[in-house]
C-alpha cells in the first residue's frame, strides 16, 4: 500500500526484449494513485514491439520500499498491448508452474569494472592469487563495497586465466525435500537433472562455456554430475541436507550470472515435476 492523499514517487522496473539475455529497464511516475497502476511505454524502443504497434504495458507485481528519490520501487511484469503475456515475460511461465512449497536462493556473483571494462582493483595488473579475497576483509583485499548497491554489467568469465568466473549458484527445494526427504528422492531429482542438462544450458545464460570448463570449482559445460559437498559437480548436495537426515536443498552450480531467474526456476520446476 502507498501513502494515501500523497504525491508518490514510484520507479518501475521491468526486463527488455533484448537477446541472448535482456536488460533492466525503468521509469518514474509521480502519481496519487493508492497502488502501482497500469503504466504504458514505448516497446519499439526495448526490443518489445515494433514502430507500427509500439506500445507494451507494465503490469506491477510486487513493490518494495524504495531508495534514494523513489518512495518505491515497482517490479513489472509485461504484457503486449493487447494485455497479453509478452514473449519476453520469463516470469509468467514460472508463475504458472511455481507454487509457494517451492523456494528459491540465487548466489550472484559479479566483478566490478571501469568503463573501459578494467576490473576495479587490477589498475595495476595482476593481483595476488585469489585466495585470499574468498569473504576477505581490508583494504588490500576488498575493494568497492561502497558502490556494491549500484547497477553493474554482469558477465560469466570477465576475466580469462587462473580465476573464477561468475555465477549464480541456484539453491532449491520443495517441501518433500525439506521436511520429507531421502537420499533416493535427492538421488532421482540429480538424475532427472542430468537428463535435461541440454536444456538447462540452453536456459542458463549465453558465455557460459567460458566459464563451466570443470576448472575454477565448475564441471565442464558438456557433462555432468553430481555429489555431496562437490563444488566441481553440476549439481551440489550441501552436507546440511544429508546431516539434516536428508532433509534441505540441492545447489545447481551451472547457472551463469547473467541468467534469467525466472529461465532457471521454470527449468527447475518443470524438470523435476515430469
Amino acid at each position: 500500500m502507498l501513502g494515501m492523499n500523497k504525491i508518490n514517487i514510484l520507479e518501475y522496473i521491468w526486463l527488455d526484449g533484448y537477446k541472448p539475455e535482456p536488460s533492466l529497464r525503468s521509469k518514474v511516475k509521480v502519481t496519487k494513485e493508492e497502488m502501482p497502476p497500469n503504466w504504458s511505454f514505448d516497446g519499439s524502443s526495448t526490443q518489445q514491439a515494433d514502430g507500427s504497434n509500439s506500445d507494451c504495458v507494465l503490469v506491477p507485481v510486487q513493490t518494495y520500499e524504495g531508495p534514494l528519490f523513489a518512495d518505491n520501487l515497482v517490479m513489472c511484469e509485461v504484457q503486449t498491448g493487447e494485455h497479453k503475456t509478452h514473449p519476453s515475460n520469463m516470469r509468467s511461465e514460472a508463475a504458472e508452474i511455481v507454487t509457494d512449497e517451492w523456494w528459491f536462493g540465487f548466489e550472484q556473483e559479479y566483478f566490478f569494472t571501469d568503463k573501459n571494462g578494467e576490473i576495479l582493483g587490477w589498475e595495476e595488473g595482476t593481483p595476488r592469487p585469489q585466495g585470499d579475497y574468498y569473504c576477505g576483509v581490508g583494504s588490500s583485499n576488498v575493494q568497492g563495497r561502497e558502490i556494491a548497491d549500484l547497477g553493474v554489467n554482469i558477465h560469466p568469465k570477465p576475466k580469462t586465466g587462473d580465476w573464477n568466473g561468475s555465477g549464480m549458484h541456484a539453491n532449491f527445494s520443495n517441501e518433500k525435500m525439506r521436511s520429507n526427504g531421502t537420499e533416493e528422492l535427492y538421488n532421482g531429482y540429480c538424475e532427472k537433472l542430468g537428463k535435461a542438462h541440454k536444456d538447462a544450458i540452453e536456459a542458463y545464460g549465453s558465455d557460459n562455456d567460458k566459464r563451466l570448463t570443470g576448472l575454477h570449482e565448475t564441471q565442464s559445460i558438456d557433462k555432468f554430475s553430481y555429489g555431496v559437498s562437490d563444488r566441481g559437480a553440476s549439481i551440489r548436495i550441501p552436507i546440511y541436507t544429508v546431516e539434516n537426515n536428508w532433509n534441505g536443498y540441492l545447489e545447481d552450480r551451472r547457472p551463469a550470472s547473467n541468467a534469467d531467474p525466472y529461465r532457471i526456476i521454470s527449468h527447475l520446476v518443470s524438470t523435476l515435476l515430469k
